[in-house]
Formats: structure tokens, C-alpha cells, sequence
């Protein structure tokens, strides 16, 4: 089932609908969910952390998720407005770890532990002018 946006989004999968805050150590955004399973709101975790990513580097490095150490799927269907946050938990050269929580009217209904991002410079594979502009503006319109 597709997220319920409080505004129509690029052509994308984005889940995320507002970056409340973030600083070098988290990310904070809000997320609509129509009978979204759990695999749905992890994703969004993913999402935020990406994003936090893409942030911190200037929007330099194409970021994308790895690999996750514990992700709690047998949780009920979700819906209506959630809050995604992402905590930094130590980063590499190419790579950072992060705890991703989603919180539904200020109870914790997921955490998803050792979500890795890895990010690696724009080069062939992945078209950095295409990338980064498309992500820069994504990121402008999550910030609005």
C-alpha cells in the first residue's frame, strides 16, 4: 500500500514526508503510513539514514543501505503519522552504522539495530550529476 503524503512527491519511493531536524549525529523525520507492514517502516529507518548520509557529505557520495543487524518484522500493521529517527552510531571512510527508530504518537513501535550505510563517491555506476541533484532537491523539499 502506497504512504499517504501530505503532498505529491517526485516519481519516487520516498517515504520520508519531513526532515524535522538533524545535526552530525541524527536525523529526524516524519512518515504517513496507510496499513504499512514492518518491512515498510524499516525501509523509512533506512531512508533517514541515507539521507543523513547524503547530508552530512554534501550530497558528494551516493549512500545506500548495506546491510542491517536486527530488524523486528512482527509488528502489526501501521497507520497514520509515524517519526523516523536515525542515530549515528560510528562511521568509517565509506561506510557508517546507525540505530533507526520509528515512533507512532511518542511510543516506539520499531527499532532496527546496525542498519550499515555504505556511501562511495559518484563516478560511472552511479551518475553523480543525475544523483546529487535529484537528492539535493529532495532534500530542499523534506526541509521545507
Amino acid at each position: 500500500m502506497r504512504p499517504l503524503f501530505e503532498k505529491n512527491l517526485p516519481d519516487s519511493f520516498f517515504l520520508l514526508t519531513r526532515i524535522v531536524s538533524w545535526d552530525r549525529q541524527s536525523l529526524a523525520a516524519e512518515a504517513s503510513f496507510g496499513s504499512a507492514p514492518a518491512w515498510l517502516l524499516f525501509e523509512a529507518c533506512a531512508q533517514a539514514a541515507a539521507m543523513h548520509q547524503r547530508l552530512l557529505t554534501d550530497f558528494c557520495d551516493h549512500a545506500f543501505l548495506l546491510s542491517a543487524g536486527s530488524v523486528p518484522l512482527g509488528i502489526p500493521e501501521v497507520n497514520g503519522l509515524c517519526r523516523a529517527e536515525c542515530f549515528l552510531g560510528g562511521s568509517s571512510g565509506r561506510a557508517a552504522v546507525y540505530t533507526g527508530v520509528i515512533h507512532q504518537e511518542g511510543t516506539e513501535i520499531m527499532r532496527a539495530e546496525g542498519l550499515i550505510i555504505g556511501h562511495v563517491p559518484y563516478g560511472e555506476t552511479f551518475d553523480g550529476r543525475r544523483l546529487a541533484a535529484h537528492y539535493r532537491e529532495a532534500a530542499r523539499w523534506l526541509t521545507r
